[in-house]
């Protein structure tokens, strides 16, 4: 079984040489030694065949985990944008960002009512979810590229102001450390993926 933890954080830059090194320390922690640094790039998954990488990706990654399998939709949607880091044309990690609208958003599924405080709170609400780094091509860089064109995409161009991410509780300490984030909704299981989470 999985849980996750929901967390908040203010969206406000905080890309530094710290960051780096964390994105180096998590990435050490899940999948053994960095591979070296290379050449990559982070684009919308606008087309049918980098989604359909994407998909591969994350449904690996959270198998190996033992996690429910997760899937994108097939198309990108208004409020859900989903990044990737390509490189030679392959997917080596996917984030997907999701602005808060009518439908609400993932997180609502297990934490609607820390969610709904927040709204009630005037926050305008956005989620970081379903990120996934291969590890055998991905490197610390590729995570950081990934947080922060998901950074632009959710504050700079569509002006969310609160990000919440659902997490591993044991990936809590290291996104307080990464993006300042504080816990809002205690662990509990996250029944789509059948994985504990807490809500930052």
């Amino acid at each position: 079984m999985v849980s996750t933890t929901l967390i908040a954080a203010p969206l406000q830059p905080r890309l530094t040489r710290q960051s780096d090194a964390l994105a180096r320390e998590y990435l050490a922690s899940e999948f053994g030694a960095i591979a070296h640094e290379r050449e990559f790039k982070i684009e919308s998954a606008d087309s049918f065949i980098v989604r359909q990488s994407a998909n591969r990706l994350l449904s690996e990654r959270y198998g190996w985990r033992g996690y429910h399998a997760v899937s994108l939709p097939v198309n990108q949607t208004t409020n859900r944008t989903t990044l990737t880091a390509i490189e030679d044309a392959a997917t080596i990690g996917t984030i997907t960002v999701g602005l808060d609208d009518s439908t609400g958003m993932n997180c609502d599924d297990v934490f609607g009512g820390e969610l709904d405080a927040l709204r009630r709170a005037g926050r305008r609400l956005c989620e970081f979810t379903k990120l996934a780094i291969d590890p055998m091509t991905g490197n610390r860089r590729v995570l950081a590229a990934l947080f922060h064109v998901a950074y632009i995409v959710a504050h700079r161009l569509r002006g969310r102001d609160t990000l919440v991410m659902e997490v591993n509780p044991r990936h809590v300490r290291y996104y307080q450390r990464m993006l300042g984030a504080n816990v809002v909704g205690g662990e509990r299981t996250n029944r789509s993926v059948n994985a504990p989470a807490v809500l930052l």
